[in-house]
């Protein structure tokens, strides 16, 4: 775990700090090892080790740890020889020390067994917070290092046994000294950090030589970690610039698992990675659009000419073949005048994409028959429908007819009708065409997306890309909506 340099401080100080939280500060941090070496819950085992260092501030720290503890001692020597001297009843509680010899792997263990008079006989385990000399002190009164004490009525000067200590390691278990200091039950126990250049001290020759099956399961959990970080590697396509943590293998710790650390992702990966999401939302919104909203239905293509810009290299010509499949698809579902205005919507956000630009793709829905003349102004042979034709649309009015006026429309005046991008419908607010050259019967005039049909029965004027159009007729007028491919299916 990564800590900042202020908690890391507050840590290496406070000596409610676990023995596995203080073995990854001396890994991480260098500054608080001076802290380390005072915190009373510092393990032997990293003391040892702190003891190795060429630092002028460990060692002083290290100086000011072991002069605390030897003040303790000798306190502990007066206040037997005081106890020892007055022959007086015990009536405080007695301590009764006893100390193991400390494994250089795991440090020392001490326990402290406390009882008063009349009392039930407790005992408990210290833990390694306080240092202490690892045999008892020498006592020059014979009743300080006899297993008894005085006990009983003031004065009587009557003996009997101190209660002795009563061990917490459950029956069977085999107690030995650990950096935690109570019998391990769980099997780890921290050392100092594996820096270079420092090995842990061997193990008395009484204790089980474990330790080439710890160096085994740490070389297999080793060998785990580099071929997990080169499987990542290959499924990142070997990309450079990608930040792989160093796994460190721990020195004789024989059940810690080693936690590889989430693969940091490098800037490229990223840019990659969102792209590849936009292609594959654009690829969702086209299959299941409903034709109706231009806005949402260009803005996958304007996430995706951004996307592209940010992976950089020829990401841009690749997502202009993404826009240009993107936009076929669209008029498969819808028509192509419904896929042009999408296009026209994005190309204002994402001009670099020539796709947005081009309309080589488009298939008109109502495509306009060969042999088609270029009027711009005509009227009917009747001369009772006038119209003009351009790029931008058609517009038709009817002077006289028989149905009732439309809507916004007045009786007896023209009634003006008009397709365009946005579709067909009644206007007689547009203005009313000047008429022109007369369009025989069955014959088509063209501008652009836009024509008209001269017909018996009147003229209709389509848009050809979107299938949107309208009719005028003596007996009728009527607007027809653009036609969706998925409707009709």
């Amino acid at each position: 775990m990564a800590y900042s340099a202020a908690e890391a401080r507050r840590l290496a100080a406070d000596p409610a700090t676990d023995a596995a939280t203080l073995y990854e500060l001396a890994q991480q941090h260098a500054e608080v090892l001076p802290l380390l070496a005072t915190n009373p819950s510092t393990y032997p085992g990293l003391l040892a080790w702190l003891g190795t260092l060429d630092d002028p501030a460990v060692k002083a720290a290290l100086a000011r740890r072991h002069a605390a503890g030897s003040r303790n001692v000798e306190a502990r020597k007066s206040r037997d020889l005081s106890a020892a001297s007055t022959g007086s009843p015990v009536t405080q509680s007695t301590e009764s020390v006893s100390r193991t010899p400390a494994s250089p792997a795991t440090g020392a263990t001490t326990s402290v067994s406390q009882a008063s008079p009349g009392a039930d006989t407790t005992s408990a385990t210290v833990p390694p917070s306080r240092e202490s000399p690892t045999t008892a002190p020498k006592s020059t009164t014979p009743s300080t290092t006899s297993t008894s004490a005085f006990t009983g009525a003031a004065g009587t000067g009557s003996r009997s046994a101190l209660p002795q200590r009563t061990s917490i390691v459950p029956a069977g278990a085999k107690e030995r000294p650990h950096g935690f200091g109570y019998p391990s039950t769980s099997g780890w126990t921290p050392t100092g950090p594996p820096l270079s250049g420092i090995t842990e001290p061997q193990a008395p020759s009484d204790r089980p030589r474990s330790w080439p099956r710890f160096v085994a399961v740490g070389l297999g959990l080793l060998v785990l970690i580099v071929a997990g970080i080169w499987l990542i590697s290959s499924l990142m396509g070997g990309r450079s610039g990608e930040e792989t943590p160093t796994a460190v293998a721990p020195v004789e710790t024989p059940t810690a698992t080693a936690t590889e650390e989430p693969t940091t992702a490098s800037p490229t990966g990223d840019a990659e990675a969102r792209y590849a999401a936009v292609v594959v939302q654009i690829g969702d919104a086209t299959a299941s659009t409903a034709c109706t909203d231009v806005a949402a239905d260009s803005e996958g293509l304007i996430n995706l000419a951004a996307a592209a810009q940010d992976r950089g290299g020829d990401a841009l010509a690749e997502a202009d073949g993404v826009a240009r499949n993107a936009l076929e698809a669209l008029q498969s579902r819808c028509n192509a005048g419904y896929a042009a205005a999408v296009a026209e919507s994005a190309a204002t956000s994402a001009p670099q994409l020539a796709a947005l630009e081009s309309r080589d793709w488009v298939v008109p829905t109502a495509p306009a028959p060969e042999g088609a003349l270029e009027l711009a102004n005509f009227q009917a042979p009747s001369a009772n429908i006038v119209c003009s034709l351009g790029e931008a649309g058609a517009t038709c009015s009817i002077l006289d007819y028989s149905f009732d006026a439309p809507d916004g429309c007045n009786a007896g005046s023209p009634v003006t009708l008009v397709v365009d991008d946005e579709g067909a419908r009644t206007d007689c607010s547009a203005p009313e065409p000047s008429g022109g050259t007369a369009l025989a019967y069955g014959s088509t005039s063209q501008q652009g997306r836009f024509h008209c049909d001269s017909e018996e029965s009147g003229i209709r004027c389509w848009d050809s890309w979107s299938g949107a159009n309208f009719q005028v007729a003596r007996a009728q007028v009527v607007a027809a909506e653009p036609v969706f491919a998925f409707e009709a299916d």
